[in-house]
């Protein structure tokens, strides 16, 4: 399953503070990804978190693969989980057998 993560920095957080774990979370992104937990991985375009795309078999697996992360892990970000299913629309459309 694919589980989106929305990854918002907490306001009581200033910029300065996430620096000196920045090098540290995109090393342990690079093992989730390596790992094939994360499929894609996104900075927000506001500067204020980021989206994560998760392949996992639910969303407290997903929720368990986040909390590797160093941000995640000093309570510098909330993040929000969505399970996802494929898009109706394409699955109504789809020629008997596939």
């Amino acid at each position: 399953m694919k589980v989106v993560a929305i990854c918002h920095r907490r306001g009581e957080f200033a910029p300065s503070d996430f620096t000196p774990h920045l090098e540290a979370e995109a090393l342990q992104a690079v093992r989730l990804f390596a790992a094939e937990k994360i499929r894609e991985i996104y900075s927000r375009a506001d500067g204020m978190g980021a989206v994560i795309v998760l392949e996992a078999k639910d969303e407290a697996e997903a929720r368990s693969f986040l909390e590797t992360l160093p941000l995640v892990q000093k309570g510098m970000l909330d993040v929000e989980l969505y399970g996802t299913k494929p898009y109706r629309g394409f699955v109504a459309h789809l020629p008997p057998g596939g």
